[in-house]
């Protein structure tokens, strides 16, 4: 029987060792000390997973007798990124990502409080996670401040009370200003601990100079809560954050869209990145740790993947996933994967297919093939493939880039090229015209729904998807999701493709 407190003790010595902070006063230098600083902060759950990978050998001992694995390494940090937010619609600021920034406007209510008569906290920057229950710079008379002595932190208040805000924060007052939006005062204050180096205090300096007001601050945005802000954009005339706050089970992800004409927020509530998925979202949501990469694959085929950022949460909010988003925000049909170091997809925002039927066969590059639907458990999300008819298996078909067509080529002693798609009940023939001219035929083969659509490609080369519907119109795809490629494998079927389906299929 393994001792279970001497090998708690021991994974405890094994994760006990600190890292000096690091110098942050150009972009490596920054990167250095993020990296320091998110080590330290993840320190507790390297210790968890130690504890748990610890628990799976005393029960792989207790039952199997088996040698222990060798605990996995804690996931690196997100790279530290230089990040411009707006923030009320107003107030623009610039800091490092490993700067903890949060968004107090959100808490005004406008209907309660007048900022003629009052100052209310608008952001707090600060070089620790301070958490969310009141701003650092909140000190009452007789209190102790919340300020660590490394600590720096950046203060901004909105509204007329007459005060400077320097009596609120504790530490020492390094700068403050003054102004005015229209006719409303604002307050800057930067405190710094005794304790704080000299790189904090140039980067602190650093982001008071980035303040910039942009507009007026948007009251539309009052009582949505105090948030952290992950980062933010403009995209043409408007505005977007990426924010966090606790949730009643995790935590909840919101982007926020300000501009001239409205305000509109999409939350994504308890976010907890389920398994087997890895990732949760669609634009913007949250990915394991593990994953290296999130790509959005768009429907069709052709066209590099869009790359998200990835972001880490701050420590207090004590999850086990990371954040991502991308910037501007994609449209249309799409999936996102989240993608490990070894190139291996961890997880797509689509559901899981789990039903998979046989819907035919077609006779193509002198053998016979089974074409094949999959579909997620809600029924959406169908997938469509073929296979040789000897080796067909009831194994749930790959998905096409995004979710669309599928191109699938056999490289064997009759080497075979096809692209499938599913298709609604309004179409009632389907061609691919290739860049040169060339027109393959397809055979349609039913469905209570629609069709599998499977088309046989001779060489190699580009082409659009050519709809005929039942109404006697004919749409020739111009969108990326219709374009199709295909490669060259020395395949033959001769001029047309298939004959009529009638006559392809079996």
């Amino acid at each position: 029987m393994i001792d279970v407190e001497r090998e708690l003790r021991a994974a405890l010595d094994r994760h006990e060792s600190e890292v000096p902070l690091m110098d942050p006063a150009d972009t490596a230098a920054i990167g250095r000390r993020a990296r320091t600083r998110q080590a330290r902060n993840l320190f507790g759950a390297g210790l968890a997973a130690a504890v748990v990978a610890l628990g799976i050998v005393i029960g792989a001992n207790a039952i199997l007798r088996a040698e222990p694995p060798t605990p996995a390494e804690p996931p690196a940090p997100r790279a530290v990124f230089e990040r411009t937010v707006t923030i009320g619609g107003g107030l623009e600021i610039t800091s490092p990502s490993d700067w903890y920034l949060v968004d107090y406007w959100g808490q005004w209510n406008a209907d309660a409080i007048s900022l003629g008569t009052n100052a209310i906290p608008l952001l707090e920057l600060t070089n620790f996670d301070p958490g969310l229950s009141t701003p650092v710079c909140a000190t009452g008379a007789g209190e102790s401040t919340r300020l660590p002595a490394d600590g720096v932190a950046i203060f901004v208040t909105f509204g007329n009370d007459g005060s400077d805000g320097a009596d609120l924060c504790g530490g020492n007052i390094a700068a403050s200003s003054t102004g005015t939006v229209g006719t409303t005062t604002y307050h800057a204050v930067m405190t710094v601990g005794p304790e704080a180096t000299d790189d904090d205090r140039a980067t602190a300096q650093g982001i008071l100079r980035s303040i910039e007001w942009t507009g007026s601050l948007a009251p539309n945005t009052r009582e949505r809560g105090v948030r952290y802000v992950l980062d933010g954009w403009q995209d043409g005339s408007s505005t977007w954050l990426l924010e966090a706050q606790p949730s009643e089970r995790n935590v909840e992800l919101s982007l926020l869209e300000i501009s001239d004409m409205f305000i509109g927020e999409s939350p994504l509530a308890d976010v907890g990145v389920p398994r087997p998925n890895a990732i949760e979202g669609e634009t913007f949501g949250a990915v394991t740790e593990h994953a290296a990469r999130v790509e959005l694959h768009r429907a069709g085929v052709g066209g590099d993947p869009l790359v998200a950022r990835l972001i880490d949460l701050p420590p207090s909010l004590a999850t086990g996933f990371d954040a991502y988003v991308f910037e501007p925000q994609p449209k249309g049909q799409f999936e996102v994967l989240a993608i490990g170091a070894d190139g291996k997809v961890l997880g797509s925002t689509l559901p899981p297919l789990v039903n998979t039927e046989r819907v035919g066969t077609v006779r193509a590059f002198g053998r016979t093939w089974t074409v094949k639907r999959s579909t997620a458990a809600d029924g959406a999300w169908g997938a469509t493939c073929v296979e040789p008819a000897a080796t067909s298996t009831p194994v749930p078909c790959d998905r096409g880039p995004g979710g669309g067509m599928l191109v699938q080529s056999f490289d064997e002693a009759s080497p075979a090229v096809f692209v499938t798609q599913g298709v609604g009940d309004i179409v009632e023939a389907i061609d691919v015209r290739a860049d040169d001219g060339t027109l393959y035929h397809a055979v349609m083969l039913p469905l209570r729904d629609g069709s599998v659509t499977v088309v046989a490609l001779e060489g190699g080369g580009r082409g659009r998807f050519v709809y005929y519907l039942n109404d006697g119109r004919i749409e020739e795809g111009q969108t990326p999701a219709a374009r199709v490629e295909w490669p060259d494998l020395g395949q033959v079927i001769g001029d047309g493709s298939f004959p009529p389906p009638a006559r392809a299929t079996s």
